[in-house]
């Protein structure tokens, strides 16, 4: 069976985007957004993933604004309450 990369954007790139970044690692194109700091941070660094015990630098797309950021097969959301 042939898998088909598919585009995933998850906004905030805390805890879940950097779970999502696993499919980066599994050749999807992934772009996060999030704060132009933290941003910043993943364009020079990428985000860490652990694999089998192993650290892995996952290669995503950052972007601190939403308005500039691509259209996705899937969208993953962060929600908080108070």
């Amino acid at each position: 069976m042939t898998q088909v990369a598919r585009d995933i954007v998850v906004v905030g790139a805390g805890a879940i985007g950097t779970l999502v970044a696993h499919f980066a690692t599994a050749g999807h194109r992934v772009a996060v957004i999030d704060r132009a700091r933290r941003t910043c941070q993943i364009r020079q660094d990428g985000l860490r993933v652990y694999r089998d015990g192993a650290e892995a630098r996952a290669t995503v797309t950052a972007y601190d604004d939403l308005a500039a950021a691509p259209t996705a097969d899937f969208v993953f959301l962060r929600s908080m309450h108070s």
